[in-house]
């Protein structure tokens, strides 16, 4: 699990096992390299190599995670000779091992999943939520009523959001504007997904689902069950083309 044991500033005990008592350290930070480091504290550094068998054993006998509950705690404000304070750095070092555990991990992927209602196909396309709740809440923001714009406010939306310039065409022709545009990823998504995911861009062909024979459609989704562009859609209809952002 680990390559290197930490070098902690704690004095094993006669028996073998740590004790707990910190013991003083009277040198300053040094240089890495410098020479007179090594000689001025020696002893310091047998007593650590002494310690770091101990704790060796401790991750290697038996299984790790429970094992750093048997480790004594060392003075929080020890400053390590290689700059910066000893005990957050071991911290930091420890959770990012700590995060190499499955459990953990997959657990803080379903936490981003569940707050984002985001289901398996859109995550394997690369379904940015950051992107995608940032552009469902400038759709939202911009939605002032039906004025026949929808393409014109999508567009803008998107243009505001950071995602890609505005293009001239009609709602339609979008699709093919974002087949084009890196930030965007055509995706299969059910209408339940569509309702429930902020930011997938929804393109209706001419004519379908009783849109525009002329234009089509084109809206936003909210992640909320609704759909933004220059109005609201309340009642999200099948028939889309849909384009996650990535």
């Amino acid at each position: 699990m680990f390559n290197t044991v930490p070098q902690l500033g704690i004095m094993p005990n006669n028996i073998g096992y740590p004790s707990g008592n910190i013991f003083p350290v009277n040198f300053s930070p040094m240089p890495i390299g410098n020479i007179s480091f090594m000689e001025n504290n020696l002893q310091w550094m047998q007593q650590q190599m002494q310690y770091q068998q101990m704790l060796s054993q401790i991750l290697f006998t038996q299984n790790a995670y429970s094992g750093w509950n048997n480790i004594p705690l060392f003075d929080t404000n020890f400053q390590s000779p290689f700059g910066g304070n000893m005990f957050s750095n071991f911290n930091n070092n420890f959770s990012i091992d700590k995060k190499s555990d499955n459990s953990s991990k997959t657990s803080a992927e379903k936490s981003d999943n569940v707050k984002y209602n985001v289901n398996k196909s859109l995550i394997d396309a690369g379904y940015d939520n950051v992107k995608g709740q940032k552009l469902a809440n400038i759709a939202k923001k911009n939605a002032t009523g039906f004025k026949g714009k929808c393409a014109t406010w999508a567009k803008n939306d998107i243009q505001k959001a950071g995602l890609g310039k505005y293009i001239c065409g009609d709602a339609y022709q979008c699709a093919a504007i974002l087949d084009k545009n890196p930030n965007f990823k055509r995706v299969e998504i059910s209408l339940e997904d569509a309702k429930n995911t902020p930011g997938i861009v929804l393109v209706f062909d001419r004519g379908v689902s009783g849109y525009s024979k002329t234009y089509g459609h084109i809206e936003i989704t909210g992640g909320d069950g609704c759909a933004y562009s220059d109005g609201i859609t309340n009642h999200i209809k099948t028939g889309f083309v849909a384009y996650a952002p990535v």
